[in-house]
């Protein structure tokens, strides 16, 4: 079966599924997940009409992420730290990163590029009239299947530097690892809808969208090799710096968490700072507003 056909079956049936009136005694969560799990059915079907053009195509996305690797590796292999982070805390926060960024884009990176076409054509009042959440359609008639084999090298590539690191794989550990995946893919998928909806008012949007999703390539790298202008534009202003440089202060007791959520470390401390104290859990001393935001502007800790 030729894939243009496919394709045509494929939005007819989808166009079926969603248009199947949902009856007043039918829970809507469950029925919008009978369609988003019908979409990305359909996707993965026409996808492996053709498996070879399909792992192909997965293989040369692979080679480009591990060129983004062997880049970090070359670097630290020469300099041996960036800013104080070691190669494998950098490959971890390139990691995180990584994985982050292909589960979003799973969902959304299509929508992003396609978000333009649908405005300007008059195609998206057809999704509005559907009886389903327009993002639940949108996010499975365009899931993308295409990043498995990244995912898979970033949680790879996410154990090894791990290992390196000596992180006891605790169930703490876990659970906070998984938390700060998951708040990750969210804040990548919502810099991708954020982006994406300036094309409601300016119709033709997607420079202005590429020129903010490219922000979360400086991440890739601690942001503290940046000047205080940037540091601050990535932490306050489009907040790309809490998809991984943040989370990662968590996980190796580094002080840059401290510095921008206080708070928030009080429950969650372990490591060296928290045998500090003599209790675990606790911070040595008070929190001090003014030291921790001269140092963050400096690029190093704030501690107590």
């Amino acid at each position: 079966m030729p894939q243009a056909v496919l394709l045509d079956a494929q939005e007819q049936a989808a166009k079926d599924v969603a248009a199947v009136p949902v009856p007043r005694h039918t829970d809507g969560v469950r029925h919008a997940l009978r369609v988003f799990t019908t979409l990305v059915g359909l996707r993965y079907k026409a996808r492996l009409m053709y498996p070879a053009a399909y792992y192909s195509f997965l293989a040369a996305k692979l080679v480009g992420y591990i060129s983004e690797y062997a880049v970090i590796w070359l670097l630290l292999e020469r300099f041996k730290t960036i800013a104080g982070w070691t190669l494998p805390e950098v490959l971890l926060l390139h990691s995180i990163n990584v994985i982050s960024y292909t589960i979003a884009a799973s969902f959304v990176f299509h929508i992003a590029r396609n978000i333009e076409q649908y405005v300007v054509s008059g195609e998206l009042d057809t999704v509005l009239l559907k009886p389903v959440h327009p993002l639940v359609w949108l996010s499975g008639y365009f899931y993308s299947p295409t990043y498995v084999s990244q995912t898979i090298l970033g949680f790879l590539v996410l154990s090894f530097a791990a290992g390196q690191l000596d992180l006891h794989w605790s169930l703490g550990v876990v659970v906070r690892l998984g938390v700060v995946l998951l708040g990750a893919s969210f804040l990548q998928a919502a810099l991708f809808l954020v982006a994406s909806s300036v094309t409601f008012w300016t119709v033709r949007g997607r420079n202005i969208a590429d020129a903010l999703l490219s922000l979360r390539d400086l991440v890739s790298f601690p942001l503290s090799i940046y000047g205080v202008g940037i540091r601050f534009l990535l932490t306050f202003v489009i907040p790309v710096a809490f998809i991984n440089y943040y989370p990662a202060g968590i996980l190796l007791d580094r002080p840059e968490y401290t510095n921008v959520a206080p708070l928030g470390t009080f429950p969650i401390m372990r490591g060296k700072r928290a045998a500090e104290c003599g209790r675990p859990g606790h911070l040595r001393g008070r929190w001090r507003p003014r030291r921790a935001v001269v140092g963050w502007a400096s690029g190093h800790g704030g501690g107590p």
